[in-house]
């Protein structure tokens, strides 16, 4: 048990250590962002049904976080397989406000997702994953892109009340390649590391830095530094 909490933590240090080495090499296009996110999970019908439901909508703000860049929405439907493991399917819309005189550009996704909450605390903390596969859908062309997500977070208490740390990592990779834009092979890496604060036995608010680094195959790679801003909602 140890050993698999040590490896994580190895996992997540060697995931935010290596993005500074990759960074220095690659000079990427940096910009400051904001985003905000709300996330609500709740039971569809009597509190004992296996069937549950995913609301979820966010605001991301570019350029310095001087305008509104992306907005999501993100609905879902889930059936709990057992008490920590939910198996998902939802669909996903981006509406994207590129700089300049572009206009709006609209993405439709199809997802689904297992997610995961080990049974008890390991030593001292909640570890979870999230493993996503979406199906993209973009207006500028007509291939569907796939893409691969893991997600793998931590969340530490501090003492015995409301607060604590948190940690995670994400990575992407597209598993094709489509003419309006997405390459094969990695696409982007996130790691997070913040505040977490137990309003009440539903609401919980997460805030804290979140580092994106995003592969790109004919430009420059980006590196975004975001404040990240999250309430869940579970029901």
């Amino acid at each position: 048990m140890r050993a698999a909490v040590g490896a994580l933590h190895f996992l997540l240090c060697c995931a935010v250590a290596l993005l500074p080495l990759h960074v220095a090499v690659a000079d990427p296009l940096e910009d400051t962002q904001t985003w905000a996110n709300v996330t609500a999970v709740g039971h569809v019908g009597a509190s004992g049904s296996p069937w549950r439901y995913w609301l979820e909508a966010q605001a991301r703000f570019d350029d310095d976080s001087s305008r509104f860049g992306l907005g999501i929405l993100r609905p879902g439907v889930g059936y709990a397989l057992a008490p920590n493991t939910t198996l998902w399917l939802g669909y996903g819309y981006f509406s994207a406000d590129p700089p300049g005189p572009v206009d709006n550009l609209e993405e439709h996704r199809i997802w689904q997702q297992l997610s995961w909450t080990a049974p008890q605390a390991l030593a001292g903390m909640t570890v979870s994953s999230r493993s996503r596969l979406e199906q993209r859908s973009h207006e500028s062309g007509s291939e569907v892109g796939w893409r691969a997500r893991q997600l793998f977070k931590v969340i530490r208490p501090l003492g015995q009340g409301p607060w604590s740390l948190v940690a995670l990592d994400e990575i992407f990779f597209n598993l094709n390649a489509t003419r309006w834009g997405v390459a094969d092979g990695f696409e982007q890496n996130r790691a997070f590391a913040g505040l977490g604060l137990a309003m009440n036995n539903h609401t919980r608010a997460e805030v804290g830095y979140l580092n994106q680094f995003i592969a790109r195959e004919d430009a420059r790679d980006r590196m975004h530094h975001v404040i990240s801003l999250n309430l869940f909602l579970n029901f």
